[in-house]
This record gives structure tokens, C-alpha cells and sequence, in this order.
């Protein structure tokens, strides 16, 4: 069986490092409901839930991140 990982890319951070290659939003904490709301709808669009080995979380600072529950979001 092959194993199976998904990426959660986390694109918010304080502040923009010089040597960050990321695709990243700094300072823009206002547009975290609305990116974990369009991750949740996503996540709904699978006919059958998926499951995984790994999750990897990166990308930006997922520490940003407020701690959940954010809203209703499923994920």
C-alpha cells in the first residue's frame, strides 16, 4: 500500500522573512476565516473522506492560526 500524505498550506505570517520563498500574506490575520472557510468547503467536495498517513502543515507560520473551533469549520 502506498503511503499517503497531504499539504495544508498555511500562508500567514507576522512578518515577511528575506529568505522565504513561500507564497505568504504578512500582518493580514483578517484573512484567516475566510481562507479556513474555503479549506472547509474543499474539504467538503470529497464524495468520500480520504484518509491519510501524514499531515503536513507548512508554508507560512501555522502557529498564526488561532486555536479552533473557527466558526463551524469542520476542519
Amino acid at each position: 500500500m502506498t503511503p499517503r500524505a497531504a499539504y495544508v498550506h498555511v500562508p500567514f505570517c507576522r512578518r515577511r522573512c528575506g529568505y522565504c520563498n513561500f507564497t505568504v500574506v504578512a500582518g493580514r490575520l483578517d484573512l484567516v476565516e475566510g481562507y479556513l472557510r474555503a479549506i472547509d468547503l474543499e474539504l467538503q467536495r470529497l464524495q468520500t473522506p480520504r484518509e491519510v498517513d501524514t499531515l503536513f502543515f507548512g508554508g507560512g507560520t501555522p502557529t498564526q492560526l488561532p486555536p479552533p473551533p473557527w466558526n463551524g469549520c469542520a476542519i
